[in-house]
């Protein structure tokens, strides 16, 4: 990444590929962030369900 905008504010293109790169940079947040978000989501939902399971089998016994 480095290399690339060093050569691009060489050639004066340096606003065009700062403001390109940041775009890319959020999408890829964005699209982490989802992931994140729904592992975590499904992480809750899985850790509940043990939970809910684990107290069935204690108030069994």
């Amino acid at each position: 990444m480095t290399a690339d905008f060093s050569v691009m504010i060489k050639n004066g293109h340096s606003k065009i590929i700062i403001i390109n790169s940041l775009k890319a940079a959020s999408k890829i947040e964005l699209n982490s962030l989802t992931k994140v978000m729904k592992s975590f989501i499904v992480g809750l939902f899985l850790s509940s369900f043990f939970v809910i399971k684990i107290e069935t089998l204690f108030s069994i016994k």
